[in-house]
């Protein structure tokens, strides 16, 4: 474990929690205001659930784009590129609050995180191979740590201010901040070039892809059937 804890695996553990947080963000944004995006907008109850449907759907089909991506431009590219769409997408959230520009911000939100996540992997299975565990853990923690914290403050952010847009929006915060922590990291891989990586990371994407439809289809249709057949 000694050789964990240095300059450069610090920083590169500091990326992957960077990037983790931003996993779940603009996912878990949308459920606290589910209520008040329908009675602002008008939706209907199967408008109001593609809002959180569709990334689940996006994470699920673009997941096999990472491995396109990697190979590529790189994973430093890659991660900049994906967090660059996040940014945009949460932030018009601000700005435009229409359904359709919170449809289609919620399509790039998935696609991004379809990526992003396979990505990371990546990313741990190429710096930590002998302490993959750690890294994982810190970028679990960090997702959850995300998820959990959209859900308690997103509610009090509309609250003090009045304004969901401004509640949607402020969570760009955190892929802007990730953005600038990537930009200034060297991702240049130390080892020499494998040829089972790419296999491995198409491996990866898929697991994470059917992983992610199908949690997410565990935990979240029960929530929101109720507001398809009952409303």
């Amino acid at each position: 474990m000694k050789n964990l804890y240095n300059r450069n695996t610090l920083i590169l553990l500091f990326v992957i929690a960077a990037v983790s947080i931003n996993l779940r963000l603009g996912i878990t944004s949308i459920g606290p205001l589910m209520d008040t995006l329908k009675e602002s907008l008008n939706l209907s109850s199967t408008q109001a659930s593609l809002l959180t449907t569709v990334p689940v759907l996006c994470m699920g089909i673009f997941a096999l784009l990472a491995t396109v991506l990697n190979k590529t431009l790189g994973s430093k590219i890659t991660l900049l590129l994906m967090l660059s769409i996040l940014l945009i997408s949460t932030l018009i959230r601000g700005f435009y609050t229409g359904f359709i520009t919170l449809l289609i911000s919620a399509f790039f939100v998935g696609l991004a995180i379809a990526v992003l996540a396979p990505t990371l992997s990546s990313v741990i299975k190429k710096y930590f191979p002998g302490h993959a565990a750690v890294a994982i853990g810190i970028s679990s923690f960090f997702m959850s740590a995300g998820s959990a914290t959209t859900a308690a403050l997103t509610g009090a952010f509309y609250t003090s201010m009045d304004s969901y847009p401004f509640a949607l929006a402020i969570w760009s915060v955190f892929s802007f901040l990730a953005i600038i922590v990537v930009l200034f990291t060297n991702l240049v891989p130390k080892t020499t070039h494998h040829p089972k990586l790419c296999l491995n990371l198409n491996i990866i994407s898929r697991h994470l892809g059917y992983k992610k439809c199908l949690g997410y289809s565990c935990y979240s249709m029960p929530y929101k059937l109720p507001y398809i057949f009952l409303h």
